[in-house]
C-alpha cells in the first residue's frame, strides 16, 4: 500500500469535528474540516463519486450517512449513499453497505440510516451516487482537495509532491441504480489538479 498523506492546512494533521483523540463520539456526526471550502457542485445523475477516508482507531459503529444540499433539485432528484472497503490497492473494492436513496429536493442536510456497521482500522470509501431523472439536479455543498482527504500516493516521489497536483484523491464512475457488490473497475481518477473532471467532492458526514 502506498503512502496516505493528509492535506488539512494544519501541518498535515488529520482533524475531525465530533472526534476525541481520533475516535468519533457516539451520537455525533463526523465530517472533514474546511468542508465548505469547495463551494458547491451540480453533478450529473448516474455519475458516482468515491471519497476515501481513513479509520485509524476503533470507531463506534456507523449508523448513518449524510449529504448536504445547497440548492434543491426538481422532482425525482435523489442521491444514493454507501460504503465500500478498499481493495488493498487504494481503490474501492467490496461493497459494505448500500444505504439506499434520499431525495435532494430540499435545500437542507439529509441522511440515510444504515444498520450499525463496525469499521476496523483501514482505508474505506464513501459513495455518493446522484440518481433519478429530474429536470434539474440539486447543487450539493462540496469540499475541495484542500480539505482533509487522503492523497493516495503510490510512490515516494508522488507522496513528496502530493500537494502539487496530479496525485489521485478519489474516483468517479457511472452507477445508476443499486450499488454493485464490487466497485466498477476502470473508474476515472480525480486528482489534486483543477483540470481533473471534478476537483470538488460532496460533503458526506458519517453518523455514529
Amino acid at each position: 500500500m502506498g503512502s496516505i498523506i493528509y492535506n488539512s492546512g494544519n501541518g498535515g494533521t488529520p482533524l475531525y469535528a465530533g472526534m476525541a483523540n481520533g475516535t468519533p463520539l457516539k451520537g455525533s456526526w463526523v465530517a472533514e474540516p474546511n468542508m465548505n471550502s469547495g463551494g458547491n457542485m451540480q453533478p450529473t445523475p448516474g455519475t458516482a463519486f468515491a471519497i476515501p477516508f481513513l479509520v485509524q482507531s476503533e470507531w463506534p459503529p456507523v449508523v448513518g450517512i449524510g449529504i448536504s444540499i445547497y440548492t434543491q433539485g426538481s422532482s425525482g432528484a435523489v442521491v444514493r449513499l454507501g460504503l465500500y472497503k478498499d481493495n488493498g490497492k487504494q481503490y474501492p473494492g467490496k461493497l459494505i453497505i448500500d444505504g439506499g436513496t434520499v431525495a435532494v429536493t430540499t435545500a437542507a442536510n439529509q441522511s440515510v440510516d444504515i444498520p450499525a456497521t463496525t469499521l476496523i482500522p483501514g482505508l474505506y470509501w464513501k459513495i455518493v451516487a446522484p440518481q433519478g431523472a429530474p429536470v434539474t439536479y440539486a447543487q450539493l455543498n462540496a469540499m475541495n482537495f484542500g480539505s482533509v482527504i487522503p492523497f493516495l500516493a503510490g510512490t515516494l516521489d508522488e507522496a513528496c509532491s502530493a500537494g502539487g497536483g496530479g496525485v489521485p484523491i478519489g474516483y468517479q464512475t457511472t452507477i445508476d441504480g443499486a450499488l454493485p457488490s464490487s466497485f466498477p473497475s476502470g473508474a476515472t481518477v480525480i486528482n489534486a489538479n483543477p483540470q481533473s473532471p471534478s476537483p470538488a467532492f460532496p460533503i458526506v458526514p458519517l453518523g455514529f
